[in-house]
């Protein structure tokens, strides 16, 4: 039930990235990042889902989606900003929603976030970020990081799977 939970909200996310605007002319993705993934740290299940492209004209679109499942906060963020770096994918947005739980006063900030793609029925598991960062508005975008900066805070992913393109 959780993975048919997990996998209509990932086709709707990724659906939802790479629909084109109305009044926007054909743009060819050129790189994108989508994945969702389950990993617990200290006691908490945590729960990522996302899909991100980056156009020829160097806009990016994109959503995720944030729960802590011990905690129950959930937050959803509109991705403007997708970096990607050999197997490392650098991703930020603004946060559009945010429960009680995840402080609604953050909404408008900057949520920034990076997944590893380490290929498929590769030995090592995909990764992603255990905690997501925060910003004020207008601060920092995925720009401003390398995938060093993530490193210390990979953890291996317990189930799902990242893609990078």
């Amino acid at each position: 039930m959780k993975r048919s939970i997990m996998l209509m909200l990932l086709l709707t996310l990724a659906a939802a990235a790479s629909a084109p605007a109305a009044s926007a002319e054909p743009n060819g993705v050129v790189a994108s990042a989508t994945g969702s993934s389950e990993t617990t740290v200290g006691g908490q299940q945590r729960t990522l889902a996302f899909a991100a492209v980056k156009l020829s004209d160097g806009t990016v679109r994109g959503q995720a989606q944030i729960i802590n499942r011990v905690s129950n906060f959930r937050s959803h963020v509109e991705i403007d900003c997708l970096r990607i770096v050999g197997d490392v994918a650098l991703i930020s947005g603004v946060i559009t929603r945010a429960d009680e739980r995840d402080d609604p006063g953050v909404v408008g900030w900057t949520r920034g976030f990076a997944v590893q793609d380490n290929g498929e029925g590769a030995d090592v598991p995909d990764q992603v970020t255990f905690t997501s960062f925060v910003f004020p508005p207008g601060t920092v975008t995925c720009l401003d990081f390398q995938p060093a900066d993530a490193a210390p805070f990979f953890v291996p992913i317990e189930a799902g799977n990242i893609q990078i393109r």
